[in-house]
């Protein structure tokens, strides 16, 4: 007696323990886990102290050069001025939108600000223009308001050990600046990437001031035009920083660059580019096949109990790495789409490099 023929719905690959058995190596598409030894040589040669960490948070990849070294913070230190604003209003203490401040004498700085005196602001207009341009004048008046030992608590809280806002803490300073490390900044920014920064939906407009920032001449000089990448920077004399995430097609990736003591800012601006293009263009490597079936003989395929049919299947390697130990499996439906088998006879696969193909 026949039996109608259960159709081929999904043709799966079975890997082996081997795999990848290599890498692709091009310059301009390194693996994630080739990564680390490309950012190793891209600051060889700085003649500044340089605090590096990159984060991959689909694969938990971690990069870090000296990314426990305290640098002084620069303009970093209003990132934990902006979570600890999001804190207070999200405890009914503040409004974000109705709590105003009036910028006074004292919230002038000698190394520039954008809002004069006399300038009344909502809070969360004073957090745009102190994180997007910096701004100095509205973010001392709102350490001022919140307060710099609820801000240092704050950044505590979720994990920053060494970002310190010393400069509004005389009387029990661990240094003469405002600290952080590339560490601390990267553990922020996947905070604010898993949402756990206050709330989610706190963390994600944190993350829509960010991505609106102006001063984009660091890092983003290693990215293609147009990437989304929510960052700030810092600067001082003799120091400057850069710190995001940029928003890659494998998923958001945490990019921090520190560095103080350089000689030759236009070198320093160079090495936070090829930190970033190399981070950037780093792929990760998943298992990927094609799977193209040869034409049927008839249009209508039927068999046996016991009978063996069989058809070639084109397979090309689509991974980013040369297969080794991989099988072709297959699983059975019925024409309905009701399950028989979820995983039947194996074929194995030879070895095939990336793009390579295979009529098995």
């Amino acid at each position: 007696m026949r039996s109608r023929l259960a159709s081929l719905f999904l043709a799966c690959l079975v890997t082996g323990g081997s795999l990848p058995l290599s890498a692709s190596t091009a310059q301009a598409a390194v693996t994630i886990s080739d990564l680390g030894a490309r950012l190793d040589s891209d600051s060889v040669g700085f003649s500044g102290a340089a605090g590096i960490a990159v984060a991959d948070v689909t694969t938990g990849f971690f990069y870090g050069h000296d990314p426990d070294r305290v640098f002084p913070a620069a303009s970093l230190y209003k990132l934990g001025v902006m979570v600890e604003a999001y804190r207070a209003a999200a405890a009914g203490q503040l409004s974000l939108d109705t709590t105003t401040l009036t910028i006074g004498p004292e919230d002038l700085t000698d190394d520039g600000y954008y809002t004069p005196e006399g300038v009344t602001l909502t809070l969360r207009d004073a957090i745009e223009r102190m994180i997007t341009i910096s701004d100095n004048s509205p973010a001392i008046a709102l350490v001022d308001l919140l307060g710099a030992p609820a801000i240092d608590a704050t950044v505590a809280s979720i994990g920053l050990t060494d970002t310190r806002l010393n400069f509004y803490r005389p009387n029990d300073r661990t240094a003469d600046y405002n600290t952080t490390t590339a560490r601390d900044m990267t553990r922020l920014f996947i905070g604010l990437i898993k949402g756990v920064v206050v709330s989610p939906a706190a963390s994600a407009e944190m993350l829509a001031v960010l991505d609106r920032q102006r001063v984009n001449d660091r890092l983003s000089t290693g990215f293609p035009a147009g990437t989304r990448f929510s960052h700030k920077t810092g600067d001082l004399d003799g120091v400057m920083h850069d710190a995001g995430i940029v928003w890659t097609t494998d998923g958001p990736r945490v990019i921090v660059a520190l560095t103080v003591d350089y000689g030759d800012r236009d070198a320093a601006i160079a090495l936070d580019g090829r930190i970033a293009a190399d981070s950037f263009s780093a792929r990760i490597s998943r298992f990927s096949a094609s799977l193209v079936l040869a034409p049927a003989q008839a249009t209508a395929l039927s068999m046996r109990s016991d009978e063996l049919i069989t058809r070639p299947v084109v397979i090309t390697n689509t991974s980013s790495f040369t297969w080794s130990g991989a099988e072709l499996g297959a699983h059975w439906r019925t024409r309905n789409g009701q399950l028989i088998r979820w995983d039947g006879l194996r074929t194995p696969l030879p070895n095939l490099a990336p793009g390579q193909s295979a009529t098995v």
